[in-house]
């Protein structure tokens, strides 16, 4: 261009040159490579890295981790290029308190190295036979037996016991690691030793301790055994002792014309203390009858022998057929010399003159008979007329008589009836006994005894008898 005018370049058109200008050229040297090569490649590698899913660590970290591995006894051997690799391959997986790391029988592709915490390593997992084997640290590595297994199962369950970070090692890293320096697998085979004697020594530790519990139930069961050997024999005999006391009572009731005779005899225990009899009198045609009940002191079997050995005495005293009272008075001398020591009975002794109704009694100690007189449709006790007898070598018992119309009834009882006891501890008292009494005042001798035995079953329920139960009815008809 003439008169030295610069040429210009309309926007987005080309440059008019009047002369060729080089081209720009690009910046160069180690400056531009740091400020923008190396950021950018670093970039691409970690968007690449990622966008698999791999975690990348950071210089700083893969330094922890490398500094880690060399205190790892397994890898104290290895080269730090290795080392270097290896703090590059491992994995930092992390596990909450209480989560399982891997589970006893499952196929396993993974070897952990534990990097903080602790981990419990539990056969059984869940089941009743669950026992601890041990519990591994920092340093430590578990799942290896998966790995040198042929089947590749676990042989126990992993549960960290608190917050684990674990280094994790796949199978294929694992063989690749054992072929390149095959000195790591002297190292885990003497590991694996120790672990195995230390697992050998728990299990003998624990089959020592089964056998103690086992000898201990042994030895426990030979003494329980022995026990119901001798519990079983103790009932026998108590059976026996039963049979033997139900056989001194009378084999069957008197059955004379005009009156009707009932009897119930319950004992609380195997054996009782309370007793009944009726002895036959020499009177003219036949006509007279004794009847007895009697309650000795106690229960169980020293009651049922002191029983035996009154019971013997009084029919002995009372066969010579004599007033009530000479009879019973005879019979308190010979109780009291052989009665141990607070051992006494309690008895109501009649004669009863079957023809004309006529009684005569003696009450020593024993709960008062009740008298149903039908003429004035009412109950009258029979009031006591001495002491019990054993307790003094010489009492005097006083008599009295009564006379039994048609109709009339007699009721004599223990005092177990009226001191069964409930669920909430209260007594079946005389009052009910007596409105039982009334209610069936017109009934037979048996349906007074039924009545009564079932009023008295019904008020203890569930309970168990307080006291031995002996009733004995006569009625008049």
């Amino acid at each position: 261009m003439r008169g030295g005018a610069r040429p210009c370049t309309p926007a987005g058109g080309n440059l008019h040159k009047t002369r060729k200008t080089p081209p720009a050229r690009r910046p160069d040297g180690p400056l531009y490579h740091f400020r923008v090569i190396l950021p950018n490649k670093l970039r691409i590698v970690r968007n690449l890295v990622q966008s698999i899913g791999q975690p990348l660590k950071i210089d700083g970290e893969a330094s922890v981790v490398e500094a880690f591995i060399r205190r790892v006894p397994l890898f104290a051997s290895l080269p730090d290029r290795e080392v270097g690799h290896l703090a590059d391959t491992l994995q930092p997986v992390e596990f909450a308190p209480g989560q399982v790391v891997f589970h006893e029988g499952e196929y396993g592709d993974r070897f952990y190295i534990v990097l903080s915490g602790e981990v419990e390593i539990i056969k059984s997992l869940g089941a009743e036979a669950e026992r601890l084997i041990s519990v591994r640290g920092p340093g430590d590595y578990i799942g290896e037996m998966s790995l040198v297994n042929r089947d590749g199962l676990r042989t126990a369950s992993t549960r960290a016991r608190g917050p684990t970070r674990v280094l994790e090692m796949t199978r294929e890293d694992f063989d690749t690691l054992l072929t390149r320096y095959p000195t790591l697998a002297y190292e885990m085979v003497r590991v694996l030793s120790l672990r195995l004697n230390q697992a050998h020594n728990l299990a003998t530790r624990d089959l020592q301790a089964k056998n103690r519990q086992l000898t201990e139930a042994y030895q426990a069961l030979q003494a329980a055994q022995a026990q119901i050997i001798e519990k079983e024999k103790l009932e026998h005999e108590l059976r026996m002792a039963r049979e033997v006391q139900a056989s001194l009572l009378p084999r069957a009731l008197p059955r004379p014309a005009g009156w009707e005779f009932a009897a119930h005899w319950q004992p609380a225990r195997e054996v009782g203390g309370d007793f009944y009899d009726f002895i036959p009198l020499d009177r003219p045609g036949g006509q007279g009858l004794g009847m007895l009940i009697g309650d000795v002191s106690g229960k169980g079997m020293p009651a049922a022998l002191f029983m035996a050995m009154a019971r013997s005495l009084l029919r002995a005293s009372l066969a010579l057929a004599g007033p009530p009272a000479d009879g019973l008075t005879q019979a308190n001398r010979l109780i009291h010399a052989d009665a141990g020591a607070g051992m006494f009975v309690t008895l109501f002794y009649a004669q009863l003159d079957l023809a004309a109704g006529e009684l005569t009694y003696v009450n020593a100690g024993h709960n008062p008979p009740w008298w149903y007189r039908a003429a004035r449709e009412d109950w009258e006790e029979l009031k006591r007329t001495g002491t019990a007898l054993g307790l003094f070598g010489v009492q005097a018992l006083g008599q009295r008589a009564a006379r039994l119309a048609p109709g009339d009834c007699l009721f004599l009882y223990t005092d177990g009836v009226t001191d069964a006891a409930d669920a909430r501890g209260q007594r079946f008292g005389v009052e009910a006994l007596r409105a039982v009494l009334h209610a069936h005042r017109h009934s037979t001798a048996a349906q007074i005894v039924a009545a009564v035995d079932q009023a008295v079953a019904q008020f203890r329920g569930d309970q168990g008898l307080f006291d031995d139960i002996a009733i004995v009815v006569a009625r008049r008809i």
